[in-house]
């Protein structure tokens, strides 16, 4: 059985700028950077986090641990780390 490749990073935070961009209804995805901050420069607030973690889950097919600290999450690139570590799970666990 073979696994999904995980994406480069800079092309997980361009798809999480579109997807957050959609989310948040803004007007482009280019003000969104791995180093805006989730709350304080993009608004996000808790309910917007779990949609954000819903679409990154359905959008790259895979499943974060129910034990995820997503309180430790505040950038778009901490939410890049995240999924690139959930392609590391995911292969070895296969």
């Amino acid at each position: 059985m073979t696994s999904p490749t995980s994406p480069e990073r800079a092309e997980i935070v361009t798809r999480l700028a579109t997807s957050l961009a959609e989310l948040l209804r803004l007007e482009s995805a280019d003000s969104v950077t791995a180093d805006s901050d989730l709350r304080k420069d993009l608004g996000v607030d808790s309910l917007g986090l779990v949609d954000l973690v819903t679409v990154a889950e359905e959008d790259f097919s895979i499943r974060f641990s129910s034990s995820t600290d997503f309180s430790k999450i505040h950038t778009v690139g901490d939410v890049a780390n995240l999924i690139k570590e959930q392609f590391g799970n995911k292969v070895s666990e296969a």
